[in-house]
């Protein structure tokens, strides 16, 4: 790819980036606030997933491992005693607006 193409094609993210940064400000703070006020601090959670990275020829797939942040939505130190255990329908860990969060995938905002 010709430089000019890869500098206009960097612009373009960073400007819808954020256009939607600044579109989901709004979003976003209520959400924070409504977890605060729910369940205190922190109000994110940092978890780690897997994913693929593909190179730019679209030939050479990696599996990377990266750290991705979420509003939290059980309650702080849920996992302190039993460490990472997947939530089942009724866990009494899950907040009232974690409840929420979950069932509209808006936890997964930031």
């Amino acid at each position: 790819m010709r430089p000019s193409v890869r500098i206009a094609k960097r612009a373009l993210d960073i400007a819808i980036s954020a256009s939607g940064l600044v579109a989901s400000a709004p979003v976003s703070g209520t959400i924070a606030l409504l977890v605060y006020l729910d369940s205190g601090w922190p109000i994110l959670y940092r978890q780690r997933r897997a994913g693929e990275l593909i190179d730019s020829d679209g030939r050479d797939v990696r599996c990377v491992e990266f750290e991705m942040l979420k509003f939290r939505t059980m309650q702080p130190d849920a996992e302190k005693g039993t460490g990472a255990v997947l939530a089942a329908a009724g866990d009494s860990r899950v907040t009232r607006i974690g409840k929420f969060l979950r069932k509209t995938r808006l936890d997964e905002l930031p």
